[in-house]
C-alpha cells in the first residue's frame, strides 16, 4: 500500500513538471501574439521651452493630461510595455496665443509592438501670454498677544513675491499671505515661514500648477508694541470768506491706534491732521486729510488718512442779556459789587452753534484795592464763537464790614435777544 502511494505521488510531480516545460516551450518558442491596454500615460509638451522663449505659456489643468493605449505584439514584447516607459507628447503647431486641437504622439520602448487604439487621439491646448507680477507679502495674526494693551507688527523679507505664469491666472493673484500666532511671538525673533498665494476673490492659489514663484518662504521679524487709541484732531489752513465759519466737523475714524516699543506712547493724547485748506469754501463737504504721526510712534493699523465732513455756515450776530457776573480771584476781606447790570453782549458765530451757546460772564478782580473800576467781561467761548466788541461793567471794591466777603456772585442769568441780520 505504501509503495503504491509513493508511485502515485511521483507520477503527479512528474506531470506538473512536464506541464511547466510544455508551457515554457509554447511561450519562449511559439511566443504567440497578444494585446494589452496601458493606462495613465502622462502627456508632456514637446515645445514648451520654445513657447516660453517667445513670451508664451501653456495653460495647464490641475490634473495632468493622460492617454490610454492598446498595443498588440508578441507576448514577450508587450510584457515590457507599461505607462512608465511609453512617452506621449503634444506639439503646439504655432508660436502664438490661442487654442489648438493637437494630436497626441506616442513612442513605444520596443519595435515589434504596434498601437491598435489610443484614447484620446487629440487634446485641447490653450496658449496664453506669459506674465510676471510682484505681489505684496501681507502678515496676518491669529490669537491675541501675551500682554494686554500690546500689538504685534512684523517686518517681512522679501516684501514682495515675483509670480509668473499664464496671464489669466497671474491676473487673479492679489497677495502673498503669512499667518502668525500672536500669542506665541517674541519681540525680535526671526521666523522663516511658507506663505499662501491669495486671489482677488479670497481663494487660495498656492497649489495652482500654472504659477511659479521666485521663493517659497519669507523671513518675518515680529515687534511687540505698547498701544493706545488716540483721538484725531483736525487742523485747518487758509482763510474762509468773510462772514463764514466752520460750524462743526465729523471725523471718520474718530480715533486711531498708535504704539511704541517703549513708553513713548504714554505721552501721546491725540494725533493731528495735516491742515485742511478751507480757503474759498462757502458750503459743507467731505475731504480727506493725512495724519501726522509723531516721530518714534508706529501707526498700528496703517490708517494714514481720515475722512472729515465739514459743515460751513454763514455767521450771524446774536445778543444775550447778562444779569450777573462771577468774580474771579476775589480776596478775603474785600467786597465786590457789579453795577450797570443787566448788560447786553453780542456774539458772532454759526447759528447752529449759537443755538447751543449759554454764555457765562466773569470779571477778574485780582489785586484790586478799594475803589471803582471799569473791568472787561470775560467768557469761556467754544470754537467757532467770537465776542463782538469789548463789553465791560463797573465794579465797586470795598472792605467788608465786620467780615470778609470773598464768595463770588451767583451764576449769571442769560436771556438771548432775537438774532440780527447775518453779516456777509
Amino acid at each position: 500500500m505504501k509503495k503504491a502511494f509513493s508511485s502515485d505521488t511521483a507520477f503527479r510531480i512528474y506531470s506538473v513538471l512536464i506541464a511547466i516545460l510544455l508551457w515554457a516551450f509554447v511561450v519562449y518558442n511559439q511566443n504567440p501574439e497578444s494585446t494589452k491596454t496601458v493606462t495613465g500615460i502622462t502627456v508632456s509638451y514637446a515645445n514648451e521651452a520654445e513657447l516660453e522663449s517667445q513670451g508664451l505659456v501653456i495653460l495647464k489643468s490641475e490634473r495632468e493630461p493622460t492617454v490610454d493605449i492598446t498595443v498588440r505584439g508578441r507576448r514577450l514584447s508587450i510584457g515590457r510595455v507599461d505607462s512608465g516607459n511609453v512617452s506621449a507628447t503634444v506639439t503646439v503647431p504655432e508660436l502664438r496665443a490661442g487654442e489648438y486641437n493637437v494630436l497626441i504622439e506616442t513612442n513605444l520602448p520596443v519595435s515589434d509592438v504596434s498601437i491598435t487604439d489610443k484614447r484620446p487621439y487629440t487634446m485641447q491646448v490653450t496658449v496664453e501670454e506669459l506674465r510676471q507680477v510682484e505681489v505684496p507679502v501681507e502678515v496676518k495674526y491669529s490669537g491675541s498677544p501675551r500682554e494686554p494693551s500690546t500689538s504685534v507688527q512684523a517686518s517681512v523679507s522679501p516684501e514682495t513675491i515675483t509670480v509668473s505664469g499664464p496671464a489669466s491666472v497671474v491676473g487673479r493673484v492679489q497677495s502673498a499671505s503669512v499667518t502668525l500666532d500672536a500669542g506665541a511671538l517674541s519681540d525680535g525673533e526671526n521666523i522663516v515661514q511658507e506663505y499662501r498665494l491669495i486671489a482677488t476673490d479670497g481663494s487660495d492659489l498656492t497649489d495652482n500648477v500654472n504659477l511659479r514663484v521666485n521663493t517659497d518662504v519669507v523671513s518675518v521679524v515680529p515687534s511687540v508694541y505698547h498701544t493706545k487709541d488716540v483721538a484725531v484732531e483736525v487742523q485747518y489752513g487758509g482763510t474762509l470768506p468773510e462772514g463764514y465759519v466752520v460750524a462743526s466737523h465729523i471725523v471718520s475714524p474718530a480715533t486711531v491706534r498708535l504704539g511704541s516699543r517703549d513708553g513713548a506712547i504714554d505721552s501721546i493724547t491725540s494725533v493731528l491732521t495735516e491742515p485742511i485748506d478751507v480757503s474759498g469754501l462757502t458750503g459743507s463737504g467731505t475731504v480727506r486729510a493725512r495724519l501726522i504721526i509723531p516721530e518714534g510712534i508706529t501707526n498700528i493699523y496703517s490708517v494714514t488718512e481720515v475722512e472729515v465732513a465739514i459743515d460751513i455756515e454763514q455767521t450771524v450776530d446774536r445778543t444775550f442779556t447778562v444779569d450777573n457776573v462771577t468774580f474771579q480771584n476775589a480776596e478775603s476781606g474785600m467786597q465786590y459789587t457789579a453795577a450797570g447790570l443787566p448788560v447786553s453782549v453780542t456774539f458772532r458765530g454759526a447759528e447752529s452753534a449759537l443755538n447751543l451757546f449759554s454764555p457765562s460772564a466773569e470779571v477778574d478782580v485780582s489785586s484790586l484795592a478799594e475803589g471803582t473800576y471799569t473791568l472787561p467781561l470775560e467768557f469761556d467761548l467754544p470754537e467757532g464763537i467770537a465776542l463782538v466788541g469789548e463789553p465791560a461793567v463797573e465794579v465797586m471794591v470795598s472792605t467788608a464790614a465786620g467780615q470778609a466777603s470773598s464768595s463770588p456772585s451767583p451764576p449769571p442769568s442769560v436771556s438771548p435777544t432775537p438774532p440780527e441780520t447775518p453779516q456777509a
